[in-house]
């Protein structure tokens, strides 16, 4: 994950192409976790108790890693046009 430090070393159009990427990643990951949830819900119905059940308690911290570094970009651009 990129730090704050990092992000100061990127270029405007780096940090807008980022961000960009990241907001598909975190759509991509949130659209997966729903497929997932119902998957379970619908799984744990029929069949009780199984893999599929915390399946997506296993890939929340892709989400939230994602949301973290879209909102660290985000945050980079506005100190930017502020500043500048």
């Amino acid at each position: 994950m990129k730090t704050n430090d990092d992000l100061t070393l990127l270029s405007a159009g780096e940090l807008e192409k980022r961000k960009n990427m990241l907001k598909t990643l975190t759509v991509t990951w949130a659209v997966i976790l729903i497929i997932l949830a119902g998957t379970a819900i619908i799984v744990t119905l029929r069949q009780g108790y199984s893999v599929f059940t915390v399946l997506p308690m296993v890939f929340l911290p892709g989400l939230i890693m994602s949301r973290r570094q879209l909102r660290a970009v985000r945050e980079e651009l506005r100190r930017r046009e502020l500043n500048g």
